[in-house]
């Protein structure tokens, strides 16, 4: 005999199985949604866990860019030539080195930079006087040392450099009007003056020794003097940007010597020939502007270590016929950089 079910017992049964029924739908529901579904669960569960609340995750700050790192400044060598520094905190010429390597041939001053290797090192210098001398100290740094080439050795021969400077008339001083510039030079030297757009040749020692000698040449010669063949007219209030390109050939005579004078305009117009027929309304000749090269032609350098160079009568007769060594207070260093740091 079949034992039956009671009414009570059916409905304890049917609470049984919707029980199961739902915790098994919640569950399957937890496994699908993952934890944004722990709460249904704990509605479930007989014993729920104590809820822990999940802490707000720390932001940390965005790294900040790295800075672009400090460039290193170059060396820098002050004048070589002179006994003292003489310019003040915005005189001077700055200068870039170069060092022709070693089996490198040139036939003009252009070839020798062409071919030559720029030495990270910035050369300011006080003004152009470099008196005909021995040269085979090298260039000193401001840091004490001793400036050498890519190669490790002490710069004396065979290098150059590219200065730039502008060249400005003082007021009370100078006056307005005709320059003929000049360089001494012992080996190749250029002069160019004038703003970029507008630049113009005015020496060239190599080009001026083969004008006077009538053949070809090489730019390393001895102390010789080369003349501008034209004048530059100047305004006390207009400052006349200047590039100076000397090299230093074989050691170990070296000279360098920028000179300038005041020239008659007959009519004062600033025109060289404003009548055009075809003469110069001023005088540019020089009895020195012809002289052969020699490192005897304006200076006694055969003295006692450390002792300076000493000119001679025709470097005299020079001084009286007007011509002066451009002073560092006439120059001013290029824009590009306003202070001179071989200044004490």
């Amino acid at each position: 005999m079949r034992k039956q079910f009671s009414a009570k017992k059916a409905v304890k049964i049917c609470i049984l199985t919707s029980t199961l029924f739902l915790a098994t739908a919640c569950s399957k529901a937890i496994e699908t949604d993952g934890p944004q579904q722990t709460a249904s669960k704990a509605t479930i569960d007989e014993n729920p866990p104590t809820a822990t609340a999940t802490p707000s995750p720390t932001t940390s700050p965005a790294p900040s860019p790295d800075a672009s790192p400090t460039p290193t400044p170059k060396p820098v060598a002050c004048d070589p030539f002179q006994d003292q520094f003489e310019a003040g905190p915005n005189n001077g010429l700055h200068a870039k080195l170069y060092k022709l390597p070693k089996g490198k041939s040139f036939a003009t001053i252009e070839e020798f930079f062409d071919r030559s290797t720029e030495i990270d090192a910035d050369l300011f210098l006080s003004k152009i006087k470099t008196y005909t001398r021995q040269f085979d100290t090298g260039f000193k740094l401001t840091n004490g040392e001793i400036l050498k080439d890519n190669d490790g050795k002490i710069l004396t021969e065979y290098f150059g450099f590219k200065a730039r400077a502008k060249i400005r008339l003082i007021p009370g001083e100078n006056r307005s009007g005709l320059k003929q510039f000049a360089l001494i030079s012992d080996d190749g030297a250029v002069l160019r003056v004038g703003k970029s757009s507008e630049i113009k040749e005015l020496i060239d020692s190599r080009k001026d020794l083969e004008a006077l000698v009538g053949k070809r040449t090489t730019p390393n010669h001895p102390t010789k003097m080369s003349c501008a063949h034209e004048g530059v007219w100047m305004n006390i209030f207009e400052d006349l940007p200047i590039e100076l390109d000397y090299f230093q050939g074989p050691r170990n005579h070296i000279a360098f010597i920028l000179l300038w004078r005041d020239i008659t305009d007959i009519d004062n117009d600033g025109e060289i020939d404003s009548d055009e027929d075809g003469i110069p309304l001023y005088d540019l000749k020089d009895p020195a502007c012809k002289f052969l090269p020699s490192n005897d032609l304006f200076f006694n350098w055969k003295v006692p270590a450390g002792k300076p160079s000493i000119p001679n009568e025709r470097y005299k007769d020079l001084i009286k016929r007007g011509w002066k060594v451009v002073p560092s207070r006439n120059i001013l260093l290029p824009d590009e950089h306003q202070v001179n740091p071989c200044t004490k």
